[in-house]
């Protein structure tokens, strides 16, 4: 059904519609040809009456019939026109509302209280079951049992005759079924006595009762004649009415040809454009269907609410202030408005409001007629949202830009400004301190370039990952001990708690990991000035063929602020750019690191709050390593006593479950004053005392003097935990009789392996993979063809292979090193570069290969040295035929291990000489 209120009037004169009103007119015809139906139908019924009894059948449904008929003319024909084209309510209780219409069943029920008024022998009544609460009806046995006859059997009569006091009474009665056009409002109205109404439904029963005795039209001609004089009445009334309004017939058919029009413009409008008319103070009037359905409400909620109800929040004050007083002025406005829908989604439309002036050129009403532009806006949106991404990346990129090159100028500077001083000093001394700074700005400097190169290599996707055996415990604590002494720098206590279920010994990339490690606990020691660093693995799920590691580092840092923590693991970004801040950095690690770690089948998030510190979490797949590992042997520990002191909670609950998990009974202090009160009563007589060095008031050592003064204590083993060498106490340690140090952080095979050694137990008994290490070739002197171009990294190379006994020969491009090879000279190794003039090392390999092969020659281990490390660059040097890599800048441990692994064997006389 279409909803809407009424449009405005319309260029018609304003005499011609006040004396002519097309609806009223069209309802006056209507009801005048219903009027004659009905005498028609009455008239006709008469005549096919034969007997009485017959009559009177015909009489009773003749009326029931009519009722019926015309309550349906006036639901289907008369209200529809009424609710269109008028503003009058309808309503049970219409006649205490001036201008109200009744509804249908009030109609009906007093038009039957009408007639059974003036004609008292019909007896007519109109009952339910289900009457509303404003009406009272007590049903007889007769119409109790029509009823329930009725609405079993479908029939659309039921009748009998009876006995009553003047003679027999034929009792009829016929049911009033619901119409499909009713079902809805009797279901929703909230005086309904029921909700579950269905079309068809017997609402209620008409009953009449006639006499039997003498009624009919021939012996009381007063039925004739009421249907006579009714036929009359509304004949005459309607042609009185067509009389009045024929003087005004061509005003009524322009009018109708107008209103016609007036629809056909609307309807076409309605098509294509969202429409709404209000007055001058904004209350809706008339809203479309396109309003209704863009808006999501629905008619009743629009009509006489004010517009501000589609009030989006989106604009300011001034937009709507502006608005206002453009139309208020008689102006047409135009422009684009977002409007909230019922549900409070938003949607844009471009509008223009234009004013209805009446005859003093004030607004007395204003049509806005709209358009949906939604999906532009959008459009528009995310262009805006992706320039202004691809402005803020050209930003965070400049800003990286500018970082690097202070992160790479400050370690230059070191370099260059050092190594003048070192030229400048003939002090030894001296001079190796310069130089120790030097190493570290290189370090430093290497570092950074290491973070880009990386970076580079995920973006390219050219990251290779190893797929090794490792021991997971030993490379977390080789990774945080390295770290350990720069907390202990700043008073920040390391602390590793590994959970017992953590595999020892894994498949996966032990250096990748180490690298993650090393960037999340390296800025958790560079962001948290006091406090803690806490290192966490456990095992998050676990196969028969793979494990995925749960790792979390969580600090007592500066923390990070909430509004940059989604966009902290971007490339590029940091938590502070600013030129001042205090902290440095490439702002490419935590990017890295989180690449890294999908790489290796993981993910990393972060949770943090400013002041009080971050926690990274990160899981890794690995797999696990199907070499049979000895289990630790920890039957002997049990039931050894064990005094921890440590004045950090998280250290103390750590030592003293890994303790109790081997069956040791732990005791924990701390301080050094609780220790001393534990011993002094008694409570503790320990077989053990883990003793951190590093506490408040009184430190590890001087406890430990403490308590080998104590008669019961000198003899007791003690261990002394530091976060780095005792240095200055080494002295004080020496009288102590101590049995060992640990470095922190701890893991749990730290730990196992000082208690082992300080209760003097077997050490075999510490796990360890059960094959045994591969031996190392024999070292010997080595004949080394080094092909290089650049005169520092050539000077380099010679210092070092020749520091180490070897001896040199230089080649300055691939040419020069096939020409020595191809005229018969030999060599127990080439140490190849990559990107030479003249000839590169890939072509220069495939040369040498291509000669061996062609005259049977040995073939000679060739080592590329390149400074690129890009994923494929190991592949496309072994497909040349070389025999394995080395990444400059050149690391002497790796030199020595390659220079060992690629040494031919000692002959056998050399062997027995040696």
């Amino acid at each position: 059904m279409k909803h809407s209120a009424h449009l405005p009037q319309s260029d018609l004169p304003d005499n011609v519609l006040r004396t002519v009103d097309p609806s009223r007119f069209r309802t006056i015809l209507i009801v005048t040809i219903g009027a004659l139906m009905i005498g028609l139908y009455v008239l006709a019924d008469r005549l096919a009456a034969r007997t009485e009894e017959d009559a009177l059948h015909r009489l009773a449904r003749s009326h029931a019939d009519l009722l019926i008929s015309f309550r349906n003319f006036y639901s289907s024909r008369l209200l529809p026109i009424v609710r269109e084209h008028s503003k009058l309510m309808i309503t049970h209780d219409y006649k205490s509302r001036p201008g109200a219409l009744p509804i249908p069943a009030t109609m009906t029920l007093d038009l039957v209280d009408e007639i059974a008024r003036s004609n008292p022998e019909m007896n007519l009544r109109l009952v339910s079951p289900y009457p509303f609460p404003w009406r009272k009806v007590t049903l007889d046995a007769f119409e109790t049992e029509a009823l329930a006859a009725l609405q079993a059997s479908g029939k659309d009569e039921f009748l009998r005759l009876e006995d009553a006091p003047g003679g027999k009474v034929l009792r009829y009665a016929a049911p009033i079924r619901l119409a499909a056009s009713c079902v809805g409002c009797h279901n929703v109205h909230p005086d309904s006595p029921k909700r579950d109404w269905k079309e068809g439904d017997v609402r209620g029963i008409q009953v009449m009762s006639l006499p039997l005795e003498g009624l009919s039209y021939d012996s009381h001609p007063q039925h004739f004649l009421f249907a006579t004089l009714l036929l009359l009445v509304f004949a005459a009334a309607g042609g009185a009415l067509i009389w009045l309004h024929g003087r005004n017939v061509h005003a009524v058919l322009l009018a109708q040809a107008n209103a016609e029009a007036l629809r056909d413009r609307q309807r076409a409008l309605d098509a294509h454009a969202i429409v709404s008319i209000t007055d001058e103070a904004g209350t809706i009037l008339y809203a479309n269907q396109q309003f209704c359905v863009i808006s999501g409400y629905g008619p009743e909620e629009l009509l006489g609410r004010n517009h501000r109800i589609l009030k989006s929040g989106v604009h300011p004050d001034t937009f709507y202030r502006e608005l206002w007083e453009t139309i208020s002025r008689g102006e047409i406005w135009e422009g684009e408005i977002c409007n909230r829908k019922k549900d409070g989604g938003l949607y844009w439309v471009k509008s223009t409001v234009v004013p209805f002036l009446d005859r003093h050129g004030r607004p007395r009403q204003y049509i806005a007629i709209r358009t949906d532009i939604t999906a532009r806006k959008a459009v528009e949106a995310e262009l805006i949202a992706k320039r202004t991404e691809a402005e803020a990346a050209s930003r965070a990129k400049s800003a990286f830009l500018a970082n690097m090159s202070h992160e790479i100028r400050t370690p230059m500077n070191g370099i260059i400004g050092m190594t003048d001083l070192a030229l400048d000093t003939d002090a030894e001394a001296e001079r190796q301190e310069y130089m120790k700074i030097v190493k570290n700005s290189a370090e430093s400097l290497l570092g950074i370039l290491d973070d880009i190169l990386d970076f580079s290599k995920i973006e390219a996707n050219k990251l290779m990952l190893e797929h090794v055996g490792f021991g997971l415990h030993q490379t977390i604590s080789e990774t945080l001990r390295t770290l350990g002494p720069r907390a202990g720098q700043k008073g920040v206590e390391l602390i590793c708690d590994v959970a017992g279920d953590v595999p020892q010994y894994v498949l996966g990339d032990p250096t990748r990991l180490r690298q993650v490690l090393i960037n999340l606990v390296g800025n958790a020691i560079k962001f948290t000035a006091s406090g803690e660093i806490v290192v966490t693995l456990a095992v998050e799920a676990q196969t028969d063929a793979a494990v995925t590691v749960q790792v979390a580092v969580r600090d007592t840092g500066i923390g990070i602020p909430a509004d940059k923590l989604d966009s902290i693991f971007e490339a590029f970004s940091q938590a502070d750019q600013s030129t001042t801040r205090r902290y440095g950095g490439t702002g490419l690690g935590l990017s890295i690191s989180s690449r890294l770690v999908e790489l290796m089948g993981g993910r990393m998030s972060v949770d943090s709050e400013v002041g009080k510190g971050s926690t990274f979490h990160f899981t890794v797949l690995l797999g696990l390593d199907a070499t049979p590992v000895t289990p630790p042997a920890t039957e002997p520990l049990a039931g050894k006593r064990v005094l921890v002191v440590d004045d950090n909670a998280v250290m103390r609950e750590i030592l003293r479950r890994q303790l109790a998990g081997w069956g040791m009974q732990a005791t924990a202090a701390g301080s050094g004053a609780e220790a001393q009160d534990l011993c002094i009563r008694h409570d503790c007589r320990p077989d053990l005392v883990l003793i951190d060095q590093q506490m408040p008031e009184m430190d590890g050592l001087t406890l430990a003097a403490w308590m080998r003064e104590q008669p019961d204590l000198r003899s007791t083993p003690m261990l002394i935990l530091s976060t780095g060498p005792l240095k200055n106490d080494a002295e004080r340690a020496r009288g102590l009789q101590l049995n060992g140090y640990l470095t922190k952080p701890l893991t749990d095979v730290d730990v196992l392996q000082g208690v082992k050694r300080a209760l003097g137990m077997d050490m075999a008994a510490v796990p360890s993979r059960a094959q045994a290490a591969q031996p190392r070739a024999a070292e010997r002197v080595l004949d080394v063809l080094l092909v290089e171009d650049n005169p520092v990294n050539q000077q380099l190379a010679i210092r070092l292979l020749e520091k180490w006994g070897h001896t040199v020969t230089l080649a300055v491009h691939g040419r020069e090193a096939v020409g020595r090879l191809g005229a018969g000279e030999r060599y127990d190794l080439v140490l190849m570069d990559m990107q030479m003039p003249v000839m590169g090392g890939i072509e220069a390999t495939r040369l040498i290969r291509a000669h061996e092969a062609e005259c049977g020659l040995a073939r000679v281990p060739i080592i590329a040295m390149t400074a690129n490390s890009m994923q494929g660059d190991r592949e496309l040097c072994l497909e040349a035929g070389m025999d394995d890599y080395l990444s400059k800048p050149i690391s002497q441990v790796e030199l020595v291990e390659k220079l060992r692994l690629f040494s031919p064997p000692l002959p056998a006389r050399d062997s027995m000489q040696a």
